[in-house]
């Protein structure tokens, strides 16, 4: 009896390869499904296009590259030698269209309709965009840390030395910095109009306004 007992216990814990003899097939595992594998690979290259294109973005180039019509000329003035310009100015020194031209979605959205439309206004005469630059050359802008960095009180005390001070606007009041320089065309003396001084110290490679009196 102590012997069935045993040998019962043994054969009731015996492995199904004992119990089914050395020559018995090995149970089969699950196969593991390839979708997690593919997901993750997937979501792997949509991050990279996605820092790609965020990395592109950044660059001067992504602004003409499919808006050939009208942003060529901006570009072409970016990457100029051109020291007169001022957007080669600022090339140079390491600034991108972007640090001026801050975006938004809302921006963004509305200047692709704006393309895709033909709604834009251009200058008859230049055959560029009609200018912006009294609404993005701001004081604001322009003399903002990470800018110039500077405030008007200091610029004018740096400029104190011209025979007509550009930028002591205590006559006329506050004067935006886009009246006279422009980032992708000639910039301007606009003082000359009225002020002889003015007219007769022109910045090489800048333009001005006839004077329109006689001394």
């Amino acid at each position: 009896m102590i012997g069935s007992e045993e040998e019962g216990r043994v054969s009731d814990g015996a492995s199904p390869q004992s119990a089914e003899g050395p020559g018995a097939s090995p149970a089969l595992k699950p196969k593991r499904g390839r979708k997690p594998a593919i997901l993750g690979a997937v979501a792997a290259a949509m991050v990279v296009l996605g820092v790609a294109f965020f990395v592109w973005h950044e660059q001067p180039s992504f602004c003409n590259a499919i808006c050939h019509t009208p942003m060529d000329p901006y570009v072409e003035s970016y990457y100029s030698t051109d020291d007169t310009m001022l957007a080669s100015m600022h090339m140079q020194a390491g600034k991108t269209c972007l640090d001026c031209h801050e975006p938004t979605v809302e921006s963004q959205v509305k200047e692709a309709a704006h393309w895709l439309t033909g709604n834009y206004a251009v200058d008859a005469e230049t055959g560029k965009l009609a200018s912006r630059g009294g609404q993005l050359a701001t004081q604001q802008t322009c003399l903002r840390a990470g800018c110039h960095n500077i405030s008007l009180e200091k610029l004018k005390n740096k400029t104190a030395y011209l025979p007509l001070n550009p930028h002591d606007f205590s006559q006329h009041g506050v004067t935006d910095c886009g009246s006279c320089h422009k980032m992708h065309g000639q910039s301007v003396i606009v003082c000359s109009e009225c002020h002889y001084q003015a007219a007769e110290s022109v910045p090489e490679g800048w333009s001005s306004i006839p004077y329109r009196e006689k001394r």
